[in-house]
């Protein structure tokens, strides 16, 4: 029987209420060794341990097992934030490095916090009355023996960590908050406001929403941006530079050189420089090449799964840590989360709006907490207006999601649909006074535009196709893209026929191909001139016109 912090007097009325019940229950007396706690507590020779009088207490952070790579500044940014906040919530998907990120900031400002840093592990947590008891655990504030179980006032958890607390200068690394944030955030707000000296890190998917909060996001590692980085050029980047470290734990013989890097910044780049991710691929190299992994990458899920042992279940694998994230959205950011998979450029409100089946208010509320909720990274599009972006990985997960419940091919439709229109309508613009806002909009969309394209022509949508490739004629040089919907062999609109006709033929002027028989296409451009469905007053098609008609005239002998 020990006392809690200052509660002396609770500890010897205790000894007295064991002491009856002893006598007459079971006629005994207390042993010698608790009747010598006593005495030591009325001599005052036995004082309450607390967090401020132990030297061994004063923390529960673990000793790391792996090097910390790549997030010198982040450190110095959050123990920066420290100093003018008393709460800062570290923000990031599933595997972003959060966790670690926290823990290596918490143990170098030891020496600002000399009454203790303590983490508390809330993975485990699912029940909000076991938050208190879990910061209990973590503080190791059960040792207190309550002897008595009959006693009508027992002191709760609240109370029992504001006392030991109480005047002393301590931070707390609250981990992993998400699938409770809210009771997280009102246990955490009730104790920031009766200790003043507390500070609290926390880590989550998404921010606490606690009045004083700072957020900070976790960003992924560094990944080179040039394409052919020499060795030492790439290890100079924080993704590179764990993932050789870690491949090198993994498989000793491992070497970063001219053969390698090139498949060492294809898997860091398309695993978004996400610590975990990276781990779990470097860890495949104990039976693969860095070149094999990065040519499995397109089934992902099946091939990261070699997590530690020891972690926690959710991060064993890519495909369980991307479920967590998943499984804490309602129906709504479920489905939304799900068809922002087949945006590969971003996605904006209006095109929110229209694949999700909502209006554009709606939409921005679900993108923000998908934001929110660390599923979408929020950012500016050409306009100035709000665009959001998912990483590669959560991509590979909505899209088989999609597969799974077999609705792939419809959100597909429905994306070429809204690029066919989003084109056809800014086409025009190129030509008039808003011609900088449709020339934004285009640049913003492109990569969405051309995974449009390439599914109209993979399902041979040769109309949609078409268009597409006509509309955007004059925003940049879609020769490629011609010539693949013109092999489609399948019948095609007269006029976008033409517009892709004409594409291919100016092509051939600046490369020549043997296998294609000029000639014929402009045998084709004139018949498809004559044909009743051509529309002429096209914008595109009036300069296209007007060039040929130049370029015939132009040919013609003088008489």
């Amino acid at each position: 029987m020990r006392p809690a912090t200052g509660r002396t007097a609770d500890a010897l009325a205790a000894y007295e209420r064991m002491r009856g019940r002893l006598a007459d229950d079971l006629g005994l007396d207390p042993s010698p060794t608790t009747q010598g706690v006593q005495h030591e507590i009325l001599t005052g020779g036995l004082v309450a341990r607390t967090p401020r009088q132990s030297e061994r207490s004063r923390t529960n952070l673990r000793t790391a097992l792996t090097s910390f790579v790549g997030r010198e500044d982040a450190v110095a940014e959050v123990s920066a934030l420290l100093t003018v906040q008393r709460l800062v919530t570290l923000v990031g998907p599933g595997g972003a490095g959060k966790t670690r990120l926290a823990v290596e900031t918490a143990a170098r400002l030891s020496s600002s916090y000399p009454d203790g840093i303590w983490k508390v592990e809330l993975a485990a947590v699912t029940a909000p009355a076991d938050i208190l008891d879990a910061m209990v655990g973590a503080l190791d504030l059960r040792e207190v023996v309550v002897l008595d179980r009959g006693a009508e006032q027992r002191v709760d958890d609240r109370t029992r960590v504001v006392d030991a607390l109480s005047g002393r200068r301590v931070l707390l690394v609250a981990d992993n908050c998400e699938h409770l944030v809210a009771d997280v955030a009102a246990v955490t707000e009730e104790l920031l406001q009766a200790l003043p000296d507390l500070r609290v890190v926390a880590t989550s998917r998404e921010p606490l929403g606690v009045l004083g909060e700072a957020v900070f996001q976790v960003a992924p590692l560094d990944v080179p941006v040039d394409a052919t980085p020499t060795p030492d050029e790439a290890l100079e980047h924080s993704a590179v530079d764990l993932f050789v470290q870690r491949a090198r734990a993994a498989a000793p013989a491992f070497v970063l050189d001219d053969t390698s890097v090139p498949s060492v910044l294809e898997i860091c780049r398309r695993l978004d420089g996400q610590p975990l991710a990276l781990e779990l691929a470097a860890a495949r190299l104990r039976t693969l090449t860095a070149a094999q992994v990065a040519a499995r990458l397109g089934d992902r899920f099946r091939l990261l799964t070699g997590g530690s042992r020891t972690a926690l279940p959710r991060h064993r694998t890519l495909r369980a840590v991307v479920e967590w994230s998943w499984d804490l959205l309602d129906e709504d950011e479920r489905l939304l989360a799900d068809r922002v998979a087949v945006f590969p450029a971003g996605i904006s409100v209006p095109a929110a709006a229209a694949i999700a089946g909502v209006d554009e208010a709606a939409a921005l509320d679900l993108l923000t907490a998908l934001a929110d909720k660390s599923l979408l990274v929020p950012m500016a599009d050409g306009l100035g207006e709000p665009r959001f972006r998912m990483l590669e990985t959560l991509r590979e997960y909505g899209a088989d999601r999609l597969v799974e419940r077999g609705e792939a091919d419809a959100v597909r439709r429905a994306h070429l649909a809204y690029y066919r229109s989003l084109v056809h309508d800014r086409a025009p613009q190129l030509h008039r006074q808003e011609q900088l806002e449709a020339l934004a909009v285009l640049d913003d969309e492109r990569g969405n535009v051309l995974a449009a394209l390439a599914y109209a022509i993979d399902v041979r949508d040769g109309a949609s196709a078409a268009w597409i490739t006509t509309d955007l004629a004059w925003y940049f040089s879609l020769r490629g893209q011609a010539a693949r919907v013109l092999a489609m062999d399948v019948p095609l609109p007269p006029t976008p026929e033409l517009v892709c006709l004409v594409m291919r033929f100016v092509g051939l002027l600046d490369q020549p191909d043997e296998r294609v028989d000029g000639g014929a296409l402009v045998g084709r451009i004139a018949t498809l001139r004559e044909d009743p469905r051509f529309d002429q007053r096209a914008p595109t098609v009036t300069v296209i016109l007007a060039a040929t008609d130049l370029f015939s005239s132009g040919d013609e002998e003088p008489g």
